[in-house]
């Protein structure tokens, strides 16, 4: 079963996840996130009375030590810990932003992607940097983790790689054809993520991951 219609969730439609409960209706602005937003996802945590195993999807963000303290983030780490503390078979997967036009506007992809066809500049800062993943990526690793059928366990779920936030919006526009329309400024933090477990996974480099996201999404609507 699959709870929630978002992008993440729509991805899961494609792997194989007879006999668990996968959580993909979360908080779905990362950025100015509000309490409501957090008390909606407590209410239905709460509500959930399932046999099978429960499959809830974190951030990697939590690495990122300019971003660790933010209330989004906070409620990430504290929902962990609720879904260990109330369901006798879990699975975290901490996650990286997703590679998809199609998604959360307050995402960095879409984001991005927006600020491009609209040719507003952008703002970034200079040391920071994202992991990434395309659909097709995360579909592949949820499938092998679970074929594995590990229980309460707490995977980061990345490639060892990581881009800079810089090197991914210059790639989008060229992709797109459009000129780059940037700031940098002083500031990021290049974080990095500890790896457990070695996904067998087709990796492609950046250009070809965010040309994949163009081409895999309808572009959003405005």
């Amino acid at each position: 079963m699959i709870i929630g219609n978002g992008l993440i969730a729509k991805t899961l439609n494609s792997c194989n996840h007879k006999n668990y409960t996968l959580l993909a209706s979360g908080v779905a602005n990362s950025v100015c996130p509000q309490k409501a937003d957090f008390d909606r996802e407590i209410s239905l945590i709460n509500t959930i009375d399932i046999k099978n195993c429960l499959v809830y999807f974190s951030t990697v963000s939590i690495y990122d030590n300019e971003l660790k303290k933010r209330p989004y983030i906070l409620h990430k780490l504290a929902m962990e810990q609720l879904i260990a503390k109330q369901f006798n078979d879990y699975i975290i997967l901490r996650l990286p932003n997703i590679a998809a036009i199609a998604g959360n506007i307050n995402t960095l992809i879409p984001a991005f992607y927006q600020k491009i066809i609209n040719n507003e500049q952008v703002i970034i800062s200079e040391n920071a940097n994202r992991y990434l993943l395309n659909q097709s990526q995360l579909c592949s690793i949820i499938n092998q983790v679970l074929e594995k059928k590990e229980k309460n366990i707490t995977i980061n779920c990345v490639f060892k790689k990581s881009y800079t936030v810089k090197d991914i919006y210059i790639a989008l526009c060229n992709i797109m054809q459009q000129n780059s329309n940037y700031k940098t400024i002083k500031g990021g933090n290049f974080y990095t993520v500890p790896t457990s477990h070695n996904f067998e996974l087709f990796h492609t480099d950046l250009h070809s991951m965010l040309k994949a996201a163009i081409n895999y999404n309808e572009p959003l609507q405005e």
